[in-house]
């Protein structure tokens, strides 16, 4: 279950149109956070970490307040640096992540012959790489920035399992994505 991202989340250029609760869209939209976020959690953070935030969300101050909420860090340079956490409209980045899922789900529609776009009156089909790529990419420089506040700050969550993971030398899961569209296309098959 989500308990974070909502539909206000997606604002600027993670717009998603008639994405209110009332609305049809809101439920999709809806049903795509309580997929996405914990699924997202989990995989950056690890179950335990998850569980553990899971279980001191609504902490009203502390690490876990920090971590949701934000917060000014040192970093080893001895900068001050911020973690924007998660609550902040327009630097969520669940909110990107999602909103990339709801593009992969959007694209086409199906109907009971397959895949198929639709087609509006006085409207042209336009592609969508470049906002995805830069969604994607926003969701990663984010991720990086909340893998160091994690690392400064290591005692406060200790269950952390880490940014990249050791499954194949060149892989992070959540990589940035190269803004070369022919590439993008050819290596990950979405549009």
């Amino acid at each position: 279950m989500a308990i974070i991202t909502t539909y206000l989340n997606f604002v600027a250029d993670i717009y998603i149109p008639n994405s209110a609760p009332s609305l049809a869209e809101g439920a999709n939209l809806d049903k795509l956070i309580n997929q996405f976020e914990p699924k997202m959690l989990k995989d950056v953070l690890g179950y335990k970490m998850y569980d553990e935030m899971q279980t001191n969300y609504t902490q009203g101050s502390g690490v876990w307040h920090d971590f949701i909420a934000g917060k000014n860090y040192i970093d080893t340079y001895g900068n001050t640096q911020n973690w924007d956490g998660f609550r902040n409209i327009g630097l969520n980045p669940m909110a990107n992540y999602i909103y990339c899922k709801w593009h992969e789900q959007n694209v086409t529609n199906t109907v009971s012959l397959g895949e198929r776009k639709g087609k509006f009156e006085n409207m042209e089909q336009a592609a969508v790489h470049s906002k995805y790529i830069k969604a994607w990419n926003e969701m990663s420089d984010m991720l990086l920035v909340m893998d160091e506040f994690i690392a400064i700050n290591k005692e406060d969550y200790p269950n952390y399992i880490g940014f990249t993971f050791p499954i194949d030398a060149n892989y992070t899961l959540f990589n940035r994505l190269p803004s070369n569209i022919k590439y993008f296309k050819k290596n990950n098959g979405i549009f």
